[in-house]
């Protein structure tokens, strides 16, 4: 929260890893950052109905 209030957010931290690069996700500095898997389900079922 207060990375956002001082340097603005962004969706950066729903990447996940890819090709070798790190996501923030597994980031030490996200420990308030939880329930990803509830995003990565509405993803794959928007993905389903409208692919790519």
């Amino acid at each position: 929260f207060h990375d956002c209030v001082v340097k603005s957010c962004d969706a950066s931290v729903l990447l996940e890893a890819a090709s070798g690069l790190e996501s923030e996700q597994k980031s030490t500095r996200s420990f308030g950052m939880r329930n990803f898997k509830y995003v990565k389900t509405i993803k794959d079922a928007l993905e389903r109905e409208c692919p790519n």
